[in-house]
This record gives C-alpha cells, structure tokens and sequence, in this order.
C-alpha cells in the first residue's frame, strides 16, 4: 500500500505534465492574422519606395544637375554682362589707321527678366518706338536654355534723346540695359575696301562650330578680306562684369570686372599714300579696273585698288544698290577677277622660246603686218618689216611672237606661264584668290575641244582662253625684274600684341624660283625697256630722267555682246634692283599704253617723288604713235 503523501506526489507529476503539453500546444499554434497586418506591411513597402526615390532624386539634383542649378541660383541674384573686346586695329606700314573701333550705344533686355516683368516690353516698345510683336518674338526665342540670361539687342546705335529716355525711366523697367558696344569704323576714305573686308554678326550654323572657341551669339566675325583672314587675331578677348540683382532683375550694385583685351594690331605692308594715288588714278580713267603694287624683294603688296569702289561703312544700307549695280563694284578685280592680259604676256613666250633654243637674241622675223595660218590672217598692230628680239618686245610685235610660238610650242609656253605663277593662285593673305587658266590640251579635251594651231597663236599673245589676274600680273613682272624669284604675296607685315607691344614678323616667303636662265632675263628687260621710248608702245608713259621697264597690252573682250579693248600695262623700276612692281588693268578704256600706263607713271613719280604732285593720268596726251596703234588694235581680229 502506497503511502498517502506519495500518491499525492504522483498526481502533481501527472497534473504538471499535462499542462507542460498544454503550454507546448499554445505555442506553436498559428496566431490568427487579420487585414490591419497587410495594410502595415504595405506601408512599410511604399515607404521604403518613396526613399528610395527621394534618395535618388535627391543624388540626381546634387551630383548631375547640382552645377547647372547652383549656376541658375547664382543667376537668379547676380547677373553677368558680357563686355566686347574692341577688334584689332589695322594699319599702314607707316602706321596710318585704316580700321578701328568706335563705341556705339545699344539698348538690350535680359529674356529671363522680362519673363518676370511682363509689363517691361510693352512700355520699352512704347517708349522707342518699336514693333511690340516682333520683340516678344524675338525675346520669347531665347526663353529656352542659358540664352534666357543673355542680354539681347533691341535697338543699336541709340541716339541721346532715346537714352534719355530708358535713363528717366529706368526703374519701371526691370530688365533693361544699355550697352557700350565697339563697332568697327573704317578711315580709308573707301580706297581700301577689297584689301580690309567686312564683319558682320555670327551666324547660327558658325556658332555652332566656333562656340567652343568662346564665341557668342551676336558676336562679329570677319567675312571679307583681311578681316576673314585674321579674324583669329583680330577678335581679342571678351571681358565681362558681374552685377547684384534685385528680384525684379534690376541691377543694384557691381560686384567684379573682367576687362576686355583688345585684338592684335595688323601692321601692313601697304603704303596708303601709294594706295591713294593708284586709287584716284584708276578712277580718273572713268572705267573699272584693278591695280596692285609689289615689292619685288619681298612679295609685300605695296598697294592694292580695284574700281569701283565703295564704302565699307554703309554696305549694310547700300548692300542692294550695290548688288544691283551692273558694274560690279562688290568684286575685288585685283585677286577675284581674271582677263586675257593681252602683249604683257610676250614676256611669257621669250622666256619659252630662249629657254627652249628656239629663240636666240639675234633671231629676225618679217612682219608685214599680218601672220596667214589654216586660211585664216591673224594681226599685227603695225608693218613692222624685218625685226629683231628687243624691238619686238619694245614695240609689241605679234607675229614676231607668233612665229616664236610655232618654233618653242604650246606645251612650252603654258609650262614657262605657270613658272611665272599665270593660271595658279598666288597665295596672297586674301580669301579670294582666283587662279585664272593658262590653256592646255588636256584642259580642251576635258572640255571637248581639240587643240588648233590658232590657240596656239593666240596664246602667245595673250588671247584666247588666257586669263589671270592683275595680282598675278605684278608678282609675274616683279619675278622678271628681281632675276627669277617669284614671291608669295602678302599684305601683312606683323602682328603687334596691343598690350605688350610685341611685334610677330610675317617674313618673307618665296613660292619659287622661275627656270630662267638670268642672263635670259636680262635680255629682255633690254626690250622693256625700250617700251617708253619713242618708238616703243608707250612713249606717253616715259619718265623724263627716269628709265625703267614696262610691257603694254591690248587685250580684246567682249562686252555685252560687242568687241571691246582692256588696257593692260606693267612695270618694274629702277631698273637694276627694282623695289616697285606694278600691274595696271582697266577694263574697256583701249590701248595699253595710254590709260592703263598714265597709272602706271603717276603712280611711279609718286613713289620715287619724281617732278612732285604727278598730274592725273588722263593729262598725258598719247602721241601720234599711240593713237595710230590704238586705231588699228581696235580692228585686229584673233583667232
């Protein structure tokens, strides 16, 4: 029998047991999960998302656009106005200016401001007198992008009475500026037009290439003659202030400047006194043509005139007379116009024939006034009977030249014409240069023509399909002067750095050598020079006391549909180590000698200060010879 103590015992194991089992089956049992549960987990999930997104937005505006929009905010409380640097001055070799700047007055508005102030446009229209649409037009153009901070040109070169006028009011216009802009001034008294060009604002497609370069939209850029050449030198380095702003985008107080520096100063080879009498001579002649003065010794452009002319400061308002006058006057004749350069290629075809053997200085030909070839006559000027090599080129004898021709070849003649620089560009400092054309047969093959023995002739003389430029002309008879160096012209002679006073030197560059004997060179300078004797071409033209070399041409064109002369006419002197080279061109004013050569010789007495002030070229009356010569060139017929 179990005592009674430990039959308790045994109950409360029992009982303890059966609760532990109890407690066991609580615990593991599934507690019930109601809808309240799901609604916290997918908050927590959206929450989780919104930071996220916050996060990477936050990252986005810090680190990929925290430059652009600190840029904005600083913007939105400064403004910074851009100061244009003044374009380089461009002078004479003696230092007279021949471009500059000027300061001009512009009225502009800050796009982003007058998006702000929308009252602004309309009292500024009012107030000046301008067209309300066409600014919102123009202002709600440059809203998009960093162009809205931009200040833009409403009116330019405003006048004191509408200064006056934004200065009185200008604190009920928030957003207005006016600017001290420099403008280019030309003082060449429009002698000088196609050597300095022009500017004008920068197109978008230019912008687009040069912005990475520091150009702005507005900004000015060479696109004509030196300006376009050197616009890298010219431009200078734009300046630019920063000013406080209050919220309605009105200008407080300012806070820093950068100045502009000035472009680089171009020093020219040019000697505008020369450059002014071959202008007016040119001019004194009634018709259009070119000239151009070389130093033989250096290829620097002594001067350059083409005619007519016109001035560099109005060609915005002219720009349609000028495009519609039917005498061409935008056209630079003395880089951008070839011609058939009549006699003054004889030169050309001695040097073939010499160089060739076919021609010695004792060869005589007859002449009795005419050359029969394939049927047909091709002229003389004159009966010259039986002549010799320096008469022939001092009396400009065609069929002495033509039977040269036949003897040296066509192929001679245009090698010996590319030596001397004719049908190729010169590669002056110009952007417009235009190489002309020396005739070959290839050249007719590819045109679909066959080479006639009259091209030939034809050639020789300087007609036909010849044609060159008056550049090319100067630094032809500059290389027959100096013994056989032909030159790469050019206009510039330094680059001056405006701040320091540095000077950059252009030297001299030689294009090459022509392939002529010296001695064969001074063969027929002997027959130039007998051109301005008494019974040469051009006895008009003679310089009492003063010899020196000369070729005359007369060269035939047709002109609106008739036949018409070109006067052609060039020189060197002094005669033994020239410094002057000269090449006249005057179109449809007849013989060589007399209107092309009275340029010519004014422009030499000038220059080597010969007897003073040199009368206009027209006071120089031809002589009986040049008279009879230019009858009878007005008749002659080639072929």
């Amino acid at each position: 029998m179990v005592p009674k103590d430990r039959r308790n015992g045994s109950n409360i194991h029992r009982t303890s047991n059966k609760l532990k089992e109890h407690l066991q089956d609580d615990m593991i049992e599934r507690p019930m999960v109601g809808p309240e549960v799901h609604r916290v987990h997918w908050l927590l999930f959206y929450m989780c998302v919104m930071v996220v997104v916050i996060v990477a937005r936050l990252w986005f505006l810090q680190i990929v656009e925290g430059p652009q929009l600190a840029s904005a905010s600083i913007q939105q409380q400064t403004r910074k106005i851009v100061i244009t640097a003044p374009r380089g001055v461009i002078e004479d070799r003696y230092g007279k200016v021949l471009a500059t700047s000027r300061s001009r007055f512009d009225i502009s508005v800050t796009p982003n401001d007058i998006a702000k102030n929308p009252k602004t446009l309309p009292r500024l229209a009012k107030l000046l007198s301008l067209d309300l649409h066409k600014l919102n037009e123009e202002v709600s153009a440059t809203l998009k992008g960093p162009a809205r901070y931009t200040p833009l040109t409403v009116l330019k070169n405003a006048d004191l009475h509408q200064l006056a006028n934004v200065d009185e009011r200008i604190l009920d216009l928030p957003g207005v500026l006016v600017n001290q802009e420099p403008v280019r001034w030309y003082t060449d008294d429009s002698i000088c037009t196609p050597i300095l060009g022009l500017t004008r604002p920068i197109d978008a497609a230019q912008l687009k290439k040069l912005a990475p370069l520091g150009y702005l939209g507005g900004d000015k850029i060479g696109i004509m003659g030196l300006e376009k050449t050197y616009e890298h030198y010219l431009r200078g380095k734009q300046g630019e202030e920063d000013f406080a702003v209050d919220a309605r985008g009105r200008l407080l107080r300012p806070l820093g400047e950068i100045k502009p520096v000035p472009g680089d100063t171009l020093q020219l080879a040019l000697d505008f006194k020369l450059q002014r009498i071959a202008a007016e001579a040119l001019h004194n002649t009634g018709h259009p043509g070119a000239v151009v003065a070389i130093n033989p010794n250096t290829g620097g452009i002594l001067a350059m005139a083409s005619m007519p002319t016109y001035n560099l400061n109005y060609y915005g308002k002219n720009f349609t007379s000028l495009l519609n006058n039917p005498l061409h006057p935008l056209i630079n004749r003395a880089s951008g116009s070839s011609y058939p350069c009549g006699s003054t290629f004889k030169m050309v075809t001695a040097s073939a024939g010499l160089m060739k053997g076919s021609l010695t200085t004792d060869t005589r030909y007859y002449c009795p006034g005419y050359l029969e070839l394939g049927g047909r006559k091709f002229h003389c000027d004159s009966v010259h009977g039986s002549i010799g090599f320096y008469r022939a080129i001092g009396e400009s004898c065609n069929v002495f030249f033509f039977h040269v021709a036949i003897a040296a070849g066509h192929t001679a003649i245009a090698n010996m014409a590319r030596q001397y620089g004719l049908g190729e560009k010169t590669g002056i400092d110009l952007p417009v240069d235009e190489p002309g054309l020396i005739p070959t047969t290839a050249w007719k093959k590819r045109h679909g023509m066959i080479w006639l023995p009259g091209d030939t002739l034809n050639m020789a003389i300087g007609q036909g399909y010849d044609r060159v430029t008056p550049l090319q002309l100067a630094c032809y008879v500059a290389a027959v002067g100096n013994g056989g160096t032909l030159w790469t012209p050019r206009l510039v002679d330094s680059i001056i750095n405006p701040v320091t006073g540095e000077a950059q030197a252009i030297p001299p560059k030689v294009h090459h050598h022509v392939d002529v004997s010296p001695e064969y060179l001074q063969d027929i300078i002997k027959g130039m020079e007998l051109v301005t004797s008494p019974n040469g071409t051009a006895p008009g033209a003679a310089i009492p006391g003063f010899p020196y070399a000369a070729k005359t041409g007369t060269a035939q064109v047709w002109y609106n549909g008739k036949e018409s002369d070109n006067s052609v006419f060039v020189c060197f002197a002094p005669i033994n180590h020239p410094t002057i080279a000269i090449a006249v061109l005057v179109e449809r004013d007849g013989y060589g000698g007399v209107a092309a050569g009275g340029v010519a010789k004014r422009m030499l007495m000038s220059y080597f200060h010969l007897g003073g002030n040199a009368k206009p070229a027209t006071a120089t009356p031809p002589t009986k010879l040049a008279l009879r010569l230019s009858k009878s060139a007005s008749k002659k017929k080639y072929y």
